[in-house]
């Protein structure tokens, strides 16, 4: 298991098979955002608020934290932001721009997090 995962066990998004494509949220004035889930279910309920199924290949998939980071700075590195926990649009108001962060930001936290655990483990190796 890597240090990311012990730190963060995953995340869920919801993307093709391959990745490409990831399901955004538009923020009012802050342009679109990679929706990231903490959990399966959430993921499912936002999905069945907004009315929407598997069509297209679009599935919920867990993605790990280093998996994650390779993501953010590779194929979705055009996105600003990440929705953590999005609530569907219609039911956010003004709550949904809370729920963001940069994409910079949250991949420096990520790196940040992993490095941190690396160290814990370093430290404790007799």
């Amino acid at each position: 298991m890597a240090a990311s995962d012990r730190v963060s066990p995953g995340f869920w998004v919801v993307c093709p098979e391959d990745f490409r494509g990831p399901l955004v949220v538009d923020l009012p004035g802050l342009g679109r955002a990679v929706a990231l889930f903490s959990f399966e279910e959430e993921v499912q309920l936002y999905r069945g608020l907004r009315g929407w199924d598997d069509a297209g290949g679009r599935r919920a998939r867990r993605v790990s934290g280093d998996g994650l980071l390779t993501l953010l700075s590779g194929r979705w590195a055009g996105y600003r932001s990440v929705a953590l926990d999005p609530i569907p649009e219609f039911d956010a108001g003004t709550l949904l721009p809370l729920t963001n962060t940069s994409r910079e930001r949250f991949v420096r936290f990520l790196r940040s997090a992993a490095g941190r655990q690396a160290g814990t483990e370093l430290a404790a190796t007799p």
